[in-house]
């Protein structure tokens, strides 16, 4: 039992440092990266939470090669307002500091996956 506590404990701190909260205060040091995808969120939309754990999931399998972050449009809205986002979920698809690509909604893990392979070519 101890065994998989620690293996659960592990999982979920590497989960949790898969994605960067991104907000007014970090956004330059997010946009540092060269690849950047940032979810665009707020806690009570249902599609957001849907697609939520797909987002964390694939961080997690990618995160090496791109940077994840979320951005709460509730918590501090600044990057909605940069990026101009009016609906929740927005996936941002960032290169060099530039919006590459962006998509409205949910999606699933494969549709994600072949989306940064779209726009990370």
């Amino acid at each position: 039992m101890k065994y998989l506590i620690t293996i659960l404990l592990t999982t979920f701190s590497l989960q949790a440092e898969a994605v960067t909260n991104v907000t007014k205060k970090n956004i330059e040091e997010v946009l540092s990266s060269e690849y950047v995808i940032i979810d665009v969120y707020a806690d009570w939309c249902a599609p957001c939470r849907k697609f939520g754990p797909i987002f964390e999931e694939v961080a997690t399998l990618e995160g090496s090669k791109y940077h994840f972050a979320k951005a709460n449009v509730d918590g501090d809205g600044e990057v909605s307002k940069i990026y101009q986002v009016s609906s929740v979920p927005t996936t941002l698809f960032i290169k060099n500091k530039l919006v590459v690509g962006r998509h409205t909604g949910s999606m699933s893990k494969e549709a994600f996956q072949k989306k940064i392979k779209e726009y990370f070519k």
